[in-house]
């Protein structure tokens, strides 16, 4: 048994996965780097990031993060300070969605939920009952996060037992891919300039072997990551992986960016977002420059019209060009394929409108790491990652299809989402909430019942009845309860500073 035991020992140490390479150097291939070189630290895992501007076009979707991104700057020693400093950025509480559910009209998606449980019901329950007295309070009236945002206040370090006051980040994309490239640098990882021009890949299993690059440089690694953006320059020109596109859902395929001046008066702590008839338009505000953009369908605006739009829509002086991208919403059909993983836009596309970009990218890697192979790249791990990972990026996308079946503007392509079959996870969902007030999830989405409730009850999805444990409690100490709860919530609103006031004491640049 000992004879054995050295040899299958022996074994394992060959296969050890010594080397990765990683194609991209926008914010999924430097990401990719900076959370691999911490973790990997003590591997002996030579880590090589090729760039070669292939992330550049998607970049400008990249401005805004949910809470998660918090978790893992803390997970990898992120100053917080620094990190606001460098990337010129502010704080996000939410997203402000207009004219979605009727023209003129808007709802506040808010980080946080609604509070703590009430005798084990969820608080949106206990409002829906107040609603069926006849009470016409705003569910977004019981959400810190909401009614802080709307006030253009924020800070950190609210905090109370019933109520919590969560995070994202608004920054700026090129300062960031600087922060993470500094970040993955210091701890080792190695950087090239070049193009990937030709991969030569093994005769006997298919696998990655070299990438040639422009400059006549050959790069080996055992595991190559792809971060190449919408080029897909590894795993589907070199691999053939295939896509599937979710088009038929999401329509739009165009996008176009451009930044202005800053405008003090909108240094608000939260991205607005605005349908209009052929798209939506998002704005983001940051220290020292508001970024502006338009997600819309060729099929109803030529790019162009999209560029003058915009450019009347600025809030202040334009800074340098309109930047436009092209894609198709979707994935590809094996995030990890041989010995070759996707990540970013090179693993799938789903436009910005729940901002949920960077939290799929910090997710794919953690999921890589969870199911860390060795050089032979066992089908059981590339299997079960695939399997996880289209369901997050499904979960995702069907949140974002709520949005485009049930918007309210009446033009042809509203009117087109809203006669679409829907996906049929998203059917059960909807059908499940309407009947119960109930949103039956996964635990592990980042999007979780306070998300969906508040963009169902936003996009005029209300429940026919609510949950009927909440008979218990008797009508008039509910109603006392709720009254005290908003009061406490706009009395601790009320008393933060402003957003500008506390990022200009925090992290000013």
């Amino acid at each position: 048994m000992g004879i054995i035991h050295s040899k299958t020992t022996t074994f394992m140490k060959d296969s050890k996965l010594r080397s990765i390479a990683i194609v991209g150097g926008g914010i999924a291939g430097w990401m990719s780097a900076a959370i691999l070189s911490r973790f990997l630290q003590t591997q002996d895992i030579d880590i090589c990031l090729i760039e070669g501007g292939e992330d550049c076009d998607s970049i400008a979707m990249y401005h805004a993060a949910l809470p998660q991104l918090q978790t893992l700057h803390e997970t990898l020693g992120i100053d917080e300070r620094e990190f606001l400093k460098f990337t010129r950025g502010g704080f996000k509480l939410g997203i402000q969605f207009c004219q979605w559910n009727r023209e003129g009209g808007q709802y506040f998606h808010g980080f946080g939920g609604f509070g703590m449980p009430i005798e084990g019901v969820s608080p949106h329950h206990c409002w829906l009952k107040l609603k069926s007295f006849g009470d016409d309070i705003a569910l977004g009236d019981y959400s810190l996060a909401s009614v802080t945002a709307q006030l253009g206040n924020f800070s950190i370090n609210t905090k109370n037992s019933r109520a919590l006051l969560e995070h994202g980040f608004h920054f700026d994309p090129q300062r960031y891919v600087e922060f993470l490239r500094l970040y993955a640098q210091a701890r080792g990882v190695r950087c090239l300039a070049g193009k990937v021009v030709d991969v030569k890949l093994s005769r006997k299993n298919g696998f990655i072997q070299t990438l040639q690059l422009k400059s006549g440089q050959a790069v080996q690694a055992d595991f190559f990551i792809d971060c190449s953006g919408f080029r897909a320059s590894i795993i589907e020109q070199a691999l053939a992986t295939g896509y599937q596109s979710w088009s038929h859902w999401l329509p739009a395929d165009r996008a176009v960016s451009w930044s202005s001046n800053a405008c003090e008066d909108n240094f608000l702590p939260y991205t607005k977002v605005t349908a209009l008839p052929y798209g939506w338009q998002w704005r983001i505000p940051l220290q020292q420059s508001t970024v502006n953009g338009l997600v819309y369908s060729s099929h109803y605006l030529s790019d162009a019209a999209a560029a003058d739009y915009l450019q009347q829509e600025l809030n202040g002086k334009a800074l340098g060009s309109p930047r436009f991208s092209q894609f198709v919403a979707g994935h590809r059909k094996r995030f990890w394929n041989k010995n070759c993983l996707a990540i970013g836009f090179a693993a799938a596309f789903l436009e910005p409108l729940e901002c949920s970009g960077i939290e799929l990218i910090q997710n794919g890697v953690l999921r890589l790491l969870q199911l860390f192979p060795d050089k032979r790249c066992d089908l059981a791990l590339s299997a079960e990652y695939n399997r996880k990972t289209l369901e997050e990026v499904c979960r995702v996308r069907d949140l974002i299809v709520l949005h485009y079946a049930t918007c309210a503007i009446h033009s042809e392509l509203w009117q087109y989402c809203k006669h679409m079959i829907l996906p049929p996870e998203l059917e059960r969902k909807l059908k499940v909430f309407a009947s119960s007030g109930h949103v039956p999830l996964h635990r592990e989405d980042f999007f979780q019942e306070p998300s969906w409730v508040c963009v169902l009850v936003g996009q005029n999805i209300v429940p026919k009845r609510y949950e009927p444990s909440i008979e218990n409690i008797h009508p008039n100490t509910l109603r006392a309860f709720m009254l005290k709860r908003r009061a406490e919530i706009s009395a601790i609103a009320r008393n933060q500073p402003s957003h500008a006031a506390f990022v200009g004491q925090y992290c000013s640049v």
